[in-house]
């Protein structure tokens, strides 16, 4: 049956296996890494699965994906490249295709195969489609837990989740990621079973004034707004005091029952925590779409605290449709604590956790020059300087009798913001830049060419580079306010995501941005057809510009003659 991704796919596939191929020709034996991951791939296809190569940092899962191709043919290291090409050239775009459905129902199945194609194109990807190295699979295995998980399949999607962790232990990151998604979702479908059930709930605007003091009466069968309506007594029962009242009381008031025995505190506590928690179970969850009208009061403030004001009476209904996932988690803790609480399993020393706050910015970097065919445009810098800056100087319209003189108009609010967050992004630079030994040694990969003519060529640049790190930063924020395709919550749960996997890196490879690119770029709302083709074409051209690189500029090192050495990302 014919698809509408067929041609997209098989063009794709068709470019791949030529580019594949003639990398297999100029670099027949394994390179760089693969010098670790080929051999233990092939040492798996000889069914010899207690061999291990004590350098390998990550899991068995690239290996155990290509040990059933031992049953076709030998597992040469073209044979192995192979499976990465299929991966990028068929894989990704398919559940990139079935993501973008989800998420952008209302876009045209055109430009879904055309995008789709784009994030196979992209660099960081697209490269190791000739390699024989984990990224490509570990963002196979995420994408699809993405899409389990917007079908609805928690289940599913716990397990591609886990499996995920197989290429990359950072991966459990992204297992976060989906179950703060989760919880959101959850959180909803209770609350609105509850206002179809009794009527309308304490919203996030009215928590606090659920718990003032009233001292008038109200008229029978009225309610109040912003008031939670108590249920009716039974008849016989002893009326209990409302929320309200015992507020005012205190909550430690002593009753003296006609029978003479003492109501003690801890009864009279737990008949004023149990309505508390009745108020807390009916407040409405604050989870809009995240757009410009969300305000920073919005953001910081009423999404957390309203849905953990929902989540503590209902943590029944949460834990149970995110237990898959918590598995997941537990899987992991389990394997830190066998690998001597580590999260890598070779080379333990030269990968130590870090704190490197500073890798925030460089992936908001990148992620912005990646994009620019996407973002750059005369708007977004209006934009930009009205809601960061904003001075401007006005004059009397010419109809106004007044005196005709320009005024300066200076937002200090929007201002002093501004500068607050460059102090910080200053103070980050400060205290935590890292660079790490390989970085300064391993003159292989353009990041070390980056850092060499940027922040290593004077110790001012990096301080300097905190605007350009401020406006990257806001600007890939603001792409996703502008798509209205996400809600704050996703915001959050992406943001950790990306943090928790680069802040504790010490080396700075662009392969590590990969993931957080990939889920920002198939949630963001591309208009315009010219843009896309403009990503496509600059794709192009640097897979072919890298892919020359790799193959045809090799060098020596001194210490290592006879050895070709080669560029690459």
């Amino acid at each position: 049956m014919y698809h509408i991704l067929a041609p997209g796919i098989s063009a794709l596939l068709v470019g791949t296996a030529i580019v594949s191929t003639y990398i297999n020709y100029v670099v027949p034996e394994p390179y760089l890494d693969e010098a670790f991951h080929i051999p233990q791939a092939q040492a798996y296809c000889r069914n010899a699965f207690k061999t291990w190569d004590p350098k390998l940092t990550t899991p068995a899962g690239l290996y155990i994906t290509t040990y059933p191709l031992s049953y076709v043919a030998e597992c040469t290291p073209a044979l192995l490249r192979s499976v990465n090409a299929w991966g990028i050239a068929v894989l990704i775009p398919i559940l990139v295709y079935n993501i973008l459905g989800y998420i952008h129902p209302r876009k045209q199945r055109s430009e879904a195969v055309h995008e789709a194609i784009n994030v196979a194109l992209f660099p960081l990807l697209w490269f190791f489609s000739g390699l024989f190295y984990t990224d490509v699979y570990s963002t196979v295995w995420v994408l699809w837990s993405y899409l389990a998980w917007l079908r609805g399949c928690v289940g599913y999607s716990s397990v591609t989740a886990w499996w995920a962790l197989w290429f990359r232990q950072t991966n459990v990151l992204w297992t976060g990621f989906f179950i703060v998604l989760e919880v959101g979702r959850r959180i909803k479908s209770v609350h609105e079973k509850l206002v179809d059930g009794e009527g309308k709930a304490v919203t996030g605007k009215t928590v606090a004034a659920s718990s003032r003091k009233t001292t008038g009466k109200k008229k029978k069968g009225k309610k109040r707004r912003g008031r939670v309506e108590m249920e009716e007594k039974k008849v016989g029962e002893v009326p209990e005091a409302s929320l309200e009242a015992e507020v005012e009381d205190g909550p430690w008031t002593i009753d003296i029952k006609s029978n003479g025995n003492v109501k003690g505190r801890g009864v009279k506590n737990d008949g004023y925590w149990r309505k508390l928690l009745e108020v807390m179970r009916k407040v409405e969850p604050w989870n809009p779409v995240f757009n410009e009208e969300v305000t920073a009061q919005d953001f910081f403030f009423r999404t957390p605290i309203t849905h953990l004001l929902s989540i503590i009476p209902n943590t029944p209904a949460v834990i149970f449709p995110t237990f898959p996932y918590l598995l997941v988690i537990i899987s992991f803790a389990a394997f830190i604590i066998w690998n001597d609480f580590s999260i890598v399993l070779g080379d333990k020393s030269a990968h130590q956790p870090t704190l490197h706050l500073p890798q925030i910015f460089y992936f908001t970097l990148f992620t912005t020059m990646a994009s620019l065919p996407l973002l750059l445009s005369p708007n977004l810098l209006y934009h930009f300087y009205d809601q960061n800056i904003g001075i401007y100087i006005t004059t009397p319209p010419s109809s106004s009798r007044a005196r005709k003189t320009p005024k300066l108009t200076i937002p200090h609010t929007k201002l002093l913001r501004t500068i607050t967050l460059l102090t910080i992004i200053l103070a980050i630079i400060w205290r935590n830049t890292y660079f790490h030994p390989y970085l300064l040694a391993d003159n292989r990969h353009y990041v070390f060419y980056i850092f060499r003519r940027t922040l290593l060529a004077h110790p001012l640049i990096r301080y300097l580079a905190a605007p350009v790190y401020f406006a990257s930063t806001w600007t890939v924020l603001h792409t996703l306010r502008t798509s209205r395709s996400v809600n704050v919550l996703w915001v959050y749960a992406w943001a950790m995501a990306v943090a928790g996997t680069l802040v504790t890196a010490g080396l700075v490879e662009f392969r590590y941005f990969v993931l957080g690119w990939v889920i920002w770029r198939v949630n963001i709302h591309v208009e315009c057809a010219w843009r896309r083709w403009a990503e496509t074409v600059g794709f192009v051209f640097v897979n072919l510009a890298t892919v020359y690189v790799f193959t045809q500029w090799g060098f020596e090192w001194k210490q290592e003659r006879g050895v070709v050495q080669r560029f690459m990302w």
